[in-house]
């Protein structure tokens, strides 16, 4: 069975930044969830929806299937990325504090403040001129007020030579970012060791459009 990769379990990695409720145990969870679901009973524990930011919500935690979204503008403050074969974007561990590579100028960073709320798969249509073929990724990234930087997730689309449009979408999440915290998209050339990377040197000159956002399905106060 798959699925199992979450924050819950992230959490066990020592390198871990994902901020998460201590309580409850995953794995108690989980297994008390099958033990439910192979009795044939409804999931009616409060630890339903695990949203990010904000803590367990007792609602459903799959994501609405016709979500109504809104377009949030974008900040960026660079528009083109150099990618370098001998020094390319790195991937860390999925739970890692992202900050370390933060500065690097070899990514397109696309910025919305907070407070936001959003429950379900985020959407980025971007133009891309390119020198050359590439696996363009884009990072969901969640900074929090004390400067750590957590990813939300990952999107890829492949670009042939000479650019065209790319649809991104990262896996489904719930979360509440508040006013203090912020939203990126990184855009990167590949990032090994997750996704390759051009094995020359390329330039990609990239037209974002605004990042769409499914609206949660209940208001919360």
């Amino acid at each position: 069975m798959g699925g199992w990769a979450s924050p819950l379990t992230h959490r066990l990695q020592p390198e871990c930044a994902i901020d998460v409720p201590a309580e409850p145990d995953p794995a108690e969870l989980m297994l008390s969830w099958l033990a439910t679901v192979a009795d044939g009973g409804a999931w009616t524990d409060v630890h339903r929806c695990l949203v990010l930011g904000a803590g367990w919500r007792d609602r459903d935690p799959r994501p609405p299937r016709r979500p109504r979204y809104r377009d949030e503008p974008v900040d960026v403050a660079r528009t083109a990325l150099v990618h370098d074969p001998a020094d390319p974007f790195p991937s860390l561990p999925h739970s890692a504090d992202l900050a370390a590579v933060a500065d690097r100028d070899d990514a397109v960073r696309l910025t919305v403040k907070g407070p936001l709320r959003w429950h379900g798969s985020a959407r980025l249509a971007v133009t891309v001129r390119a020198d050359r073929p590439v696996e363009l990724v884009a990072t969901l990234v969640h900074e929090r007020a004390d400067g750590v930087r957590v990813r939300l997730g990952d999107a890829t689309a492949p670009v042939p030579a000479g650019g065209g449009r790319a649809e991104l979408r990262p896996p489904p999440v719930a979360a509440e970012l508040p006013a203090a915290d912020r939203l990126h998209v990184e855009l990167t050339a590949g990032r090994v060791p997750r996704h390759p990377a051009p094995d020359e040197p390329a330039r990609y000159e990239i037209e974002p459009g605004p990042l769409r956002l499914p609206l949660p399905t209940v208001e919360e106060p």
